[in-house]
């Protein structure tokens, strides 16, 4: 009986590890499609820093970072941008 509860409170913190690493797995997943979205198809970039940034900071902090980037970027909160406009030279030299 005793090695039952032994091997339980091996597996619990084990299986709370995993189960944590596959929820910040998934926010950043998530927010790296949607921050790459952003910039793709809105053409506007994401508020403070670039994707990648986003997406590691997602990866360590979870969904307290996929928050406050939701907050940043999506929710009505957020500051309007001006979208990304590409530099075309023939522009100044007509």
């Amino acid at each position: 009986m005793i090695n039952w509860y032994a091997e339980l409170v091996f597996i619990i913190p084990v299986l709370a590890i995993l189960v944590g690493a596959i929820v910040n797995i998934s926010f950043a997943a998530s927010v790296l499609y949607d921050a790459s979205r952003l910039r793709n198809e809105e053409k506007t970039d994401p508020v403070l820093v670039p994707v990648s940034i986003w997406t590691l900071a997602t990866l360590l902090g979870g969904p307290i970072v996929a928050g406050i980037y939701w907050i940043l970027n999506r929710s009505p909160l957020a500051p309007d941008r001006p979208k990304n406009t590409e530099f075309d030279l023939r522009d100044y030299l007509d």
